[in-house]
């Protein structure tokens, strides 16, 4: 059964005459529901036509553009999923862009499955060879169980052989003929790299010659780079140690490719190596001159800080395709206990790099506070005192008050999949308001 969120965007498709098919994973229907990315081939005058139905439809639109020149669209659906369509209108495979097969002859044979449009049985199988040969280094289990239905459902077609010659060419009805003679071959992965072979001899489409790939790659810089001047939607996770927010960035990384591009904004991980030389005590045996040394390496770092920042969160934004960056931390004000000689200068160099920071970074689009009860916390880092501990909780909950943005606390003293169902709700609210 299709979920909803599916099903009514294929259903404004149909209504709109989008002339379109899935191309791959819909052998269960079900595979649709769970897969991370939907391949769609649109005829190529419908390219422009099938994005304006999905905004409509409150998909949001890749912000980085992909190399193949792929459009990728991105939506929370109601069943706590993340749905990215792949649309393309072309049929092109593997880093070479080798073509195989024509558009408009895999639209006219399509089939309707109830619910969205595939392509023919023979088409479909033709075309999942072939990405797998030009794109795949190994096959997964899963993927010979789709191959082996695919054939299942091929075979046995009587225009079989003719319609391979008519749709995809004499060279590819050659070169698959001995291997799709029996479901052994078909299944055989050393058949998948001479295939790929021959391919690439006879339809290798693109542009060859050194200033052909050096001008493609300084495109393909240029646009990353101007990614550094666009805004994006900074997502962070606060919380004292051993509350579990790294824990659930990790798990956001692997729950959708959307929420991949992750940046580490705290004490570790530098851009500038010397940082890591600034945070060692002095070894010095002299005390006055052990003091004097940790002063000046705890100023010099304080200043060099907000910039590791700064570029640390560059490096990663040209890379956030999607337009959304999930920080594990962030800076936040801080407490001071005690009475020390180096405490004047602790409070005023933490305050200046608190400001340049604020300054040199973009403000969070929106907070997580990772909060448990402090004994458990504690339990799971006990090197640390409790009393400190409970400094970095308080520290936590400021960002109530200080960022504009809607702030979340999340409660990790449960198990993992309820903290991040609760995560994925306050996710889903933001992101389709």
């Amino acid at each position: 059964m299709l979920n909803e969120s599916l099903k009514n965007i294929f259903s404004r498709l149909n209504k709109g005459g989008v002339n379109y098919v899935v191309l791959r994973n819909y052998l269960p229907i079900e595979n649709l529901n769970s897969e991370k990315d939907i391949d769609i081939l649109v005829h190529p005058r419908d390219a422009k036509r099938i994005k304006k139905v999905f905004l409509a439809d409150g998909w949001l639109p890749r912000i980085l553009p992909r190399r193949d020149g792929h459009m990728e669209m991105f939506k929370l659906g109601k069943e706590k999923k993340i749905y990215v369509l792949d649309i393309q209108d072309d049929l092109l495979f593997g880093k070479e862009k080798i073509k195989i097969g024509e558009v408009e002859a895999i639209l006219n044979k399509k089939k309707f499955l109830g619910d969205f449009f595939v392509p023919n049985n023979i088409h479909s199988l033709i075309l999942f060879i072939f990405r797998l040969a030009l794109e795949k280094d190994s096959i997964s289990g899963s993927q010979l169980k789709h191959l082996e239905a695919l054939y299942d459902l091929s075979k046995n077609d009587k225009d079989f052989a003719e319609i391979i010659k008519e749709d995809f060419g004499q060279t590819i009805s050659g070169a698959l003929r001995e291997m799709l003679e029996s479901k052994k071959n078909i299944l055989d992965g050393q058949n998948y790299k001479k295939l790929a072979q021959k391919a690439r001899e006879h339809f290798v489409r693109c542009e060859k010659g050194f200033l052909a790939d050096y001008w493609q790659e300084i495109k393909n810089k240029a646009v990353s780079y101007s990614f550094l001047f666009r805004k994006v939607q900074l997502i962070i996770f606060v919380g004292s140690d051993g509350s579990g927010k790294s824990t659930l960035v990790e798990k956001l990384k692997y729950f959708s490719p959307v929420f991949a591009t992750q940046i580490y904004l705290g004490w570790r991980g530098y851009y500038f190596k010397p940082m890591e030389k600034l945070e060692e005590k002095s070894a010095s045996k002299n005390k006055v001159m052990r003091e004097m040394e940790n002063r000046l390496k705890f100023i010099l770092f304080s200043a060099l800080f907000p910039f590791d920042l700064f570029f640390r969160f560059l490096k990663i934004k040209k890379n956030a395709k999607f337009g959304i960056v999930i920080a594990d931390r962030y800076p936040l004000p801080k407490k001071y206990f005690g009475k020390t000689k180096i405490i004047p200068v602790q409070k005023i160099c933490s305050r200046v790099t608190l400001w340049l920071t604020y300054l040199l970074i973009p403000g969070p689009s929106l907070c997580f506070i990772a909060e448990a009860d402090p004994k458990i916390i504690w339990a799971r880092k006990e090197e640390r005192s409790y009393n400190k501990l409970l400094d970095e909780i308080e520290r936590s909950r400021q960002a109530t008050e200080l960022f504009k943005c809607p702030v979340k606390i999340v409660k990790t003293d449960c198990s993992i999949e309820e903290s991040f169902n609760k995560i994925y709700e306050h996710l889903f609210e933001y992101f389709n308001n």
